[in-house]
């Protein structure tokens, strides 16, 4: 990974590590009851995380569904008794993406526009979250919207990552999370990765990249490489 991506990971890890909220499974996600997506296109950088996504949005169908007992295999009369009702999913990105299509809201903006929503979130769910100053009334009423949905979950899940570039988007999300949970419920956090090891390197102390050139180039020393077939030992044994 470069420097940024490098930085970025290493402060998820040690939001997850120090931080209250529960990390969650698939099958977590596909049971969790509001869900805020921060940050993130899910469905490009993760698209098994997406499908359960989906999944989720269905949980409050399926409640509707059993108040009226009506078997869960029966598809037509679910829908029927449903219309178009959905479980509550906010989704903020910088562009559109294509589970807008299931999100209860959607909000466009920068980067440093989506942390301010996400940390006038966390003000609002909790008083010791830092406030923010100059929000505009429309997206002071959203973030307002946002937080009674992921209040009044039983399992509220928040997801963000490093698509962004943003720290701020990262600190953010742990904001909200870290004010969903007390002491009979902890909320979930999800962070998406640039490559599936990264947590694995940033667990272990890993460097970015450009360390690891800078490494070699000034000090004399062997070079392990794990988990790739390097291109000249390829070329060997095609020669």
């Amino acid at each position: 990974m470069d420097e940024r991506e490098t930085r970025l990971t290493t402060l998820a890890l040690k939001v997850l590590q120090e931080g209250p909220a529960r990390v969650p499974s698939l099958h977590d996600v596909q049971l969790a009851d509001a869900v805020f997506v921060l940050g993130e296109d899910v469905t490009n950088v993760a698209p098994m995380l997406a499908l359960a996504l989906r999944q989720s949005v269905r949980r409050k169908v399926m409640t509707i569904a059993a108040r009226l007992r009506i078997p869960e295999w029966d598809d037509a009369a679910v829908r029927e008794a449903v219309q178009q009702e959905r479980g509550p999913l906010f989704i903020a990105t910088t562009s559109s993406t294509k589970l807008d299509d299931i999100a209860s809201e959607t909000y466009r903006g920068a980067p440093d526009d989506l942390a301010r929503l996400g940390f006038a979130v966390a003000q609002a769910l909790t008083n010791e979250a830092p406030k923010i100053a100059d929000f505009k009334d429309d997206e002071k009423a959203l973030a307002n919207r946002i937080a009674a949905a992921l209040k009044a979950a039983e399992r509220p899940l928040v997801i963000s990552g490093v698509s962004c570039g943003s720290e701020a988007v990262i600190r953010a999300a742990a904001n909200v999370a870290g004010a969903l949970c007390t002491d009979d419920r902890k909320a979930e956090l999800c962070f998406n990765m640039p490559e599936c090891n990264s947590f694995g390197l940033a667990l272990i102390g890993g460097e970015s990249i450009n360390s690891a050139f800078e490494r070699m180039v000034h000090v004399p020393s062997s070079v392990i490489v794990l988990g790739k077939r390097s291109l000249s030992s390829s070329r060997s044994r095609q020669g």
